[in-house]
């Protein structure tokens, strides 16, 4: 079994049946569960810096935007999964952790690949709020069934826009 079709197996329990009732296929990669989210946004990474090779000719916004579409693009898969995992994770706090956990690494990794990272505290402070604008996008998604992703994109250019002015008031 290749990863992708793990991943495919797992997230198609989870919009079947709900994340408790999920059972592991066999397979080599993970041993448990808990193991699920870490091992599904590795390999989300991974798709992702394939489909959004860092360097090119982006600005900063226009870098992040792109980052946080192709995201969702890639969720646009498992849509009925990840929406079943919204409303579970919402009265469990061990997987709303689990989840929001992986989702950062993942975020951080793709961050520093794209040359966006920093020591600064400023710098960290841009990167925590990418993260919370990518969770407040993910409620925009949620209505955003459009193949283009319009409504998504319009609320990240706004949210980017205001933490540009942010920063540029407040640096």
């Amino acid at each position: 079994m290749t990863k992708h079709e793990l991943i495919n197996n797992i997230m198609g329990q989870i919009a079947d049946t709900g994340w408790d009732s999920i059972s592991l296929p066999a397979q080599d990669y993970i041993a448990r569960k808990e193991d699920f989210f870490p091992f599904f946004y590795e390999w989300m990474a991974q798709q992702h810096l394939e489909l959004f090779v860092p360097g090119g000719d982006y600005d900063r916004k226009e870098k992040i935007l792109e980052i946080l579409l192709v995201k969702f693009e890639l969720w646009g898969s498992y849509r009925a999964a990840i929406l079943e995992l919204r409303t579970e994770a919402l009265g469990k706090p061990k997987l709303m952790r689990s989840i929001l956990c992986a989702d950062y690494k993942f975020l951080r990794r793709i961050w520093v690949a794209h040359g966006l990272d920093g020591e600064s505290i400023i710098s960290q402070a841009k990167e925590k709020g990418v993260f919370l604008i990518s969770w407040a996008a993910f409620f925009v998604w949620i209505d955003d069934t459009g193949d283009d992703l319009s409504k998504t994109m319009a609320f990240i250019d706004k949210a980017l826009s205001f933490g540009e002015q942010l920063s540029e008031n407040y640096a």
